[in-house]
């Protein structure tokens, strides 16, 4: 545990202090855990953990449900020995600080063969490694002295690794000297993809030897020993938010309209991303690793995909797709519909009233009463609906959006609402465009609390 190993990076040349964990110390570190009891495992029988998934589930709940454990199940267990592990990735950075520029980003994975219940525990959590934030100016000054040929260059020589701070910039403005390159700041950001896989690939390497040669393990459940038992692992999906997974796929993380391409999944264009019945050739390391091994970065371009070696494309995803990490890494709920999906409604409906409308103030002070009357201390589990400033305040945290909704909806559907709405012409008027907005609210509340089922037919 706590392995210091120092490479050059081989985007921006940069030296950087890696810290990781042998693979197989960290499972055997949750795989012996006193606290870990019987009703913690996650095994298809609870007398048997060898037990195949049921052929006849008409349901989806925990890991073992889904398809991706299923197909994975049928094509890699073999022998009556072996056990599928699911292994879960969880990928997120954390500030050290307010008035510190000190991000730190773990690399955590968790068993599959522990319930979701205990996974909420942090110590069923174990870490790979921590990817650093590695600064180049530092390799780029002492890369400078040294090629000075200055004395005080002698030991910063011997000292520093392999191109170490011969830093691809300057290469890149001598490019776009002779028109070879359109922007440096595109090269700055390949660089940063290029050593974020590079860090990536040092991290995931006793993972990736422990998918290939598996796990021998005796095994303690329920009061029984199961000797010599075989665990098998691949990776059902990575737990990160929208940003992270977009540069673990190895897609643009720029989402302006001249972007080709903004799904990290499949391959609609920018322009047909708003079509909810579109259907594209999905995105799999097969195509995206041709492209990279030819050096087709015109090909690459149309996809909106970086240059780059994929750390992930060694890792053994769920055998359901030959997406790997591009059908790995879902959407959460707090980017895409908290702080995505339900801000857009709220401020949909205000600009079709009017932003800066006498209607639109009046219906705010409404809204700003009723969540004042529905708010109630006791009910912590209920959505905060008091806001002094109204539903149209700036800087609110995710979850409050919940209630910013219902207060909305509510106001939308209350007589009052309705009569101020009129004022605003013969949109508001027509009630079927007042029953549409009430459907569409209502249909996104209870789409978030759908997400939350821990059981769906």
């Amino acid at each position: 545990m706590g392995i210091k190993t120092e490479i050059a990076l081989p985007g921006s040349k940069a030296r950087a202090k890696m810290i990781t964990n042998d693979a197989i110390m960290v499972i055997q570190q949750l795989l012996t855990d006193p606290r870990v009891h019987p009703e913690d495992c996650l095994f298809n029988d609870k007398d048997d953990p060898f037990a195949p998934p049921a052929a006849d589930l008409d349901y989806i709940a925990d890991l073992n449900t889904g398809q991706s454990y299923i197909e994975t199940w049928n094509r890699l267990i073999t022998k009556p020995n072996q056990i599928l592990c699911p292994i879960l990735m969880y990928i997120d950075g954390a500030a050290t600080g307010q008035f510190v520029d000190l991000p730190i980003t773990a690399v955590k994975i968790a068993l599959g063969i522990h319930t979701r219940v205990a996974r909420e525990k942090p110590y069923l959590w174990g870490t790979l490694g921590y990817l650093p934030e590695p600064t180049k100016v530092k390799s780029g000054g002492m890369r400078q002295l040294v090629n000075s040929g200055h004395h005080d260059g002698t030991i910063p020589y011997f000292e520093m690794l392999d191109n170490e701070g011969q830093v691809r910039k300057d290469e890149a403005k001598r490019g776009q000297k002779q028109g070879q390159i359109d922007d440096v700041s595109k090269t700055d950001a390949l660089q940063k993809a290029i050593d974020l896989h590079a860090m990536l690939d040092h991290i995931l390497a006793g993972l990736v030897k422990l998918q290939k040669e598996g796990l021998t393990w005796d095994l303690i459940y329920n009061g029984r020993s199961f000797p010599g038992v075989e665990f098998v692992f691949f990776v059902p999906f990575i737990r990160c938010d929208t940003d992270e997974a977009d540069k673990l796929c190895g897609a643009y993380t720029n989402r302006t309209w001249n972007v080709a391409q903004l799904c990290r999944y499949c391959m609609c264009p920018t322009l047909q991303s708003d079509n909810i019945r579109a259907k594209y050739k999905k995105k799999t390391p097969k195509i995206i690793g041709k492209l990279v091994k030819r050096q087709d970065k015109e090909g690459l371009k149309k996809l909106s995909q970086q240059n780059l070696h994929n750390a992930f494309y060694k890792v053994r995803f769920g055998l359901h797709t030959d997406q790997g990490v591009h059908g790995a890494c879902p959407l959460e709920v707090l980017h895409a519909i908290l702080l995505g999906h339900f801000p857009h409604i709220r401020n949909a409906f205000f600009k079709r009233i009017g932003e800066d409308s006498r209607s639109a103030k009046t219906l705010n002070n409404l809204a700003s009463e009723y969540g004042r009357l529905l708010s109630r201390q006791r009910d912590r589990d209920m959505p905060k609906t008091k806001f002094a400033g109204g539903i149209r305040r700036g800087k609110l945290m995710a979850k409050e959006y919940v209630g910013i909704l219902l207060v909305l909806l509510i106001t939308i559907k209350s007589p009052h609402g309705q009569k101020i709405m009129a004022h605003r012409g013969p949109y508001f008027r027509d009630q079927r465009n007042v029953k549409d907005w009430i459907m569409l609210i209502e249909t996104s509340l209870q789409w978030y609390e759908w997400l939350q089922s821990t059981e769906m037919p």
